[in-house]
């Protein structure tokens, strides 16, 4: 235990300031008080450990996904007698540090693609920051965004739409409207709507799912995204990347995405990944079905010029659900091509029926003819 010479300061001095040390060994402590007549008698002895920062956490492994780094880190051998409270990262050499809290290991987000980064990370206890690590570089990489439970690639039913922030669920508002799928989340909003080959826009099927055609197209647009950063869109269960779209300065985006050359008929989940206007990674899954170009070029199924009054199941030209609350199963499970919505209504085929009985000679003829095959 070492004992020290004598400590003078002023009254004003805080008292913590009395014990700091570089080391951290026991050291004993008297006080006596000073004033003009001279030094008072001093205290009993008192024996205490100064605290101090702590040491050097060590980078064990660091991870690029998109627009992220994931940083494993190996505490301090040493604390500075003090709990680690924290951990703080710099970008830049040192010149600014970021809180990232306990977690570890920790997410650095809201970074660029394809962009080199040399990571320091710091120890953090009441004594202040420590010495960092030994730096370390990686670079974030194009991708899809796993989904809330860590599936690489999100597979939706068609129908649903979640969406992430920063690899949480978030709650959004999901509404269907004469073909263009809305998603309101907060401060934000998407538009997604398919086309067939000849620019039509193509309807929800009679089941309530988002389909398009497997010579068609995505149009997506977007507000309340970071300006000067990009949009990506993928296409599972196959990961396929439709392409990039850069954000305008007032965060808005819109894209125009043919599907790929030779996918396959079925259900499939399309992404679009974009950074929020506060750098934080924003993630929309929505499932839907392809379907073979022939289901609506040949009967003009689920094309919005056939059903102007909106593709729900209602016919009130609103269909609304929360994100991720998801269809009955009976509208998430069927995806063959022949469940495609013609736009045709019960209503218009009784009328249709009316007006053929109404006409004697297409009435005697569609007699002779159902005559005909009955004696066949």
């Amino acid at each position: 235990m070492e004992e020290d010479p004598g400590i003078h300061a002023s009254p004003g001095v805080p008292r913590r300031q009395l014990l700091q040390s570089s080391r951290r060994v026991d050291r004993s402590l008297r006080v006596a008080a000073l004033n003009a007549a001279g030094t008072g008698k001093a205290s009993l002895p008192a024996s205490t450990t100064p605290r101090t920062v702590p040491g050097a956490p060590k980078i064990t492994g660091i991870t690029g996904a998109n627009r992220t780094l994931t940083v494993t880190v190996e505490a301090p051998a040493s604390d500075g007698g003090s709990g680690i409270t924290g951990y703080e990262y710099s970008l830049d050499g040192g010149d600014t540090w970021h809180s990232t809290g306990t977690a570890n290991p920790l997410v650095i987000g809201g970074l660029k693609n394809g962009t080199g980064y040399e990571v320091l990370i710091r120890a953090v206890s009441a004594a202040g920051p420590g010495a960092s690590a030994k730096p370390h570089t990686a670079q974030p990489v194009l991708q899809p965004v796993p989904d809330a439970d860590g599936n690489e690639h999100p597979d939706l039913a068609a129908g649903t739409t979640t969406v992430l922030v920063d690899g949480v669920p978030r709650e959004a508002r999901v509404a269907t409207n004469h073909g263009i799928r809305h998603v309101d989340g907060d401060g934000f909003s998407i538009e997604l709507e398919a086309q067939d080959a000849d620019g039509d826009r193509l309807n929800s099927d009679a089941a309530g799912r988002f389909i398009v055609t497997e010579d068609g197209t995505l149009q997506i647009r977007g507000t309340g995204f970071k300006a000067g950063s990009s949009t990506d869109v993928w296409l599972f269960s196959t990961p396929y990347l439709l392409g990039e779209v850069k954000v305008a300065q007032d965060g808005t985006f819109s894209g125009s995405f043919p599907l790929p050359q030779g996918i396959k008929t079925g259900r499939h989940t399309t992404q679009l990944n974009g950074l929020s206007s506060q750098g934080n990674l924003r993630s929309v899954s929505t499932g839907l079905v392809v379907l073979p170009a022939e289901a609506t070029s040949e009967t003009g199924s689920g094309r919005d010029s056939q059903d102007p009054a909106g593709d729900d199941r209602n016919g009130t030209g609103d269909d609304r659900n929360h994100a991720g609350d998801g269809l009955s199963d009976a509208a998430q499970t069927p995806d063959q091509p022949g469940l495609a919505y013609t736009g045709t209504r019960l209503g218009g085929i009784a009328l249709l029926g009316a007006v053929l009985l109404a006409a004697g000679a297409t009435g005697i003829i569609l007699a002779r003819r159902w005559h005909g095959s009955s004696h066949r």
